[in-house]
């Protein structure tokens, strides 16, 4: 599974939400100074892959390829 596109609207600690992030194939690695929402991104990405696990307070769009095609999903 390849997440492609990732749009976070807003999250806590985040009011302004995050730009929508391309993600190329290959290795993605997100760094930034503390408080500018690497551990976030990480729990909006756990939460729209795997929906029982803990909700992240977070509104965010997201389109990932698997084999059989592309799917999207949201967190509102």
């Amino acid at each position: 599974m390849r997440v492609e596109r990732l749009h976070i609207e807003r999250a806590p600690g985040l009011p302004d939400g995050l730009p929508e992030l391309k993600l190329e194939p290959g290795l993605t690695v997100i760094v930034g100074p503390n408080g500018s929402g690497k551990s976030t991104l990480a729990r909006v990405l756990r939460e729209l892959l795997w929906p029982e696990s803990e909700a992240s307070g977070a509104s965010a769009k997201s389109r990932w390829v698997v084999r059989d095609g592309m799917h999207e999903a949201g967190l509102f």
